[in-house]
């Protein structure tokens, strides 16, 4: 039982570290001349072999396709949010709770987080 317990809990970090990493990382995709995330994008130049960031723009309403964007930047935010307080609900259940209650709470949040990954 320790073991599926401590398994749980490695789940939970390593799913909110790879949100919060995915969620935050600039480069998305990445082009000869550019890179482009769910927050900006960034245009590179190049004068002879040194290759120099020359401006980012940030993502607004004049962007194409900013309501998809805006829609991918939500669900990043509710994931890694759903993601966090799962964990926190799980640890405070795990002591909380006496032998042999169920963890409601914590699969509800789980099942929210899962559904909008």
């Amino acid at each position: 039982m320790l073991i599926i317990l401590a398994l749980i809990i490695v789940f939970h970090v390593t799913s909110a570290v790879l949100l919060f990493i995915s969620t935050i990382q600039n480069a998305w995709w990445v082009g000869s001349d550019f890179t482009t995330d769910i927050w900006q994008t960034c245009l590179n130049t190049t004068t002879g072999t040194t290759v120099h960031r020359q401006q980012c723009i940030e993502i607004d309403n004049t962007t194409p396709y900013f309501q998809a964007l805006q829609t991918v930047q939500a669900t990043m935010i509710m994931s890694t949010t759903l993601c966090c307080i799962g964990l926190f609900s799980f640890v405070f259940q795990l002591f909380r709770l006496k032998k042999g209650q169920r963890f409601v709470l914590t699969a509800v949040i789980q099942f929210c987080h899962a559904f909008l990954s």
